[in-house]
């Protein structure tokens, strides 16, 4: 038995530090866990959601465990299959936070822009993805642009994306004169 002790003072300081790291991943694992668990998706429903919508990594799950929660998705399935895909095939969606964040900061301007009475959270998710699905590509802007009717001067819903093209950053509306200034690519004069 003495020989499989465990002796702490023997191993090299790289095997030591290899501990801490798998140590951290399992503590970063199980606070992850939480989040879903908390945000009332099954694990067997964001398994097979990971595997069929090509998401690679444990952020990009606990993102859509994150986002189903604060948008009240009725179905994950149904939601992913709606979205904009990356040019990997995986779901092009907000991170959960700026989600959030954004809705708060440009939700009124969309809903006047769109000439609704009432509009949500859920709605600016499937605006956004609309516009990716149906807009153009502004390199330029980073983002999508698609033209939108309203009253007033003419104007554009813009979707922002982030520099590695793997989520959605924003919407919100743009002019058309601010849009001929920053994308010229566009060719409106």
């Amino acid at each position: 038995m003495a020989g499989n002790r465990f002796i702490w003072s023997s191993w090299s300081k790289k095997a030591k530090l290899e501990i801490f790291r798998n140590v951290d991943k399992v503590e970063d694992f199980l606070k992850s866990a939480d989040e879903i668990a908390e945000s009332g998706i099954a694990i067997k429903e964001l398994r097979r959601s990971a595997k069929k919508y090509g998401f690679k990594s444990s952020d990009q799950v606990k993102n859509v465990a994150e986002l189903f929660a604060k948008v009240e998705i009725d179905n994950l399935d149904t939601f992913l299959s709606t979205a904009a895909k990356n040019t990997d095939g995986s779901a092009l969606i907000f991170k959960a936070d700026k989600a959030v964040e954004h809705f708060a900061k440009h939700g009124n301007e969309m809903k006047t822009a769109l000439g609704k009475s009432s509009y949500n959270l859920k709605e600016y998710m499937l605006d956004a993805h609309h516009v990716v699905k149906n807009g153009q590509y502004v390199p330029e802007m980073n983002g999508y642009i698609r033209l939108i009717s309203g009253q007033g001067s003419a104007k554009a819903a813009f979707v922002g994306m982030t520099k590695d093209g793997k989520n959605l950053t924003t919407m919100h509306v743009k002019t058309v004169s601010e849009l001929k200034k920053k994308a010229p690519s566009l060719g409106w004069e």
